[in-house]
């Protein structure tokens, strides 16, 4: 978790909260967790 959160440029206590349910993280930091382990995040209209 410390070097996904670090590859991403957040503390790892941030990635961590991020992840925990216990606050609404901002829309850019969600990103980051979603393209940490190589994954990309895409809106298509069905």
């Amino acid at each position: 978790m410390s070097v996904v959160a670090k590859s991403e440029g957040l503390s790892r206590e941030s990635f961590y909260e991020a992840l925990s349910g216990g606050r609404s993280p901002g829309f850019d930091t969600m990103l980051k967790v979603v393209r940490a382990p190589g994954s990309d995040l895409r809106a298509e209209a069905s």
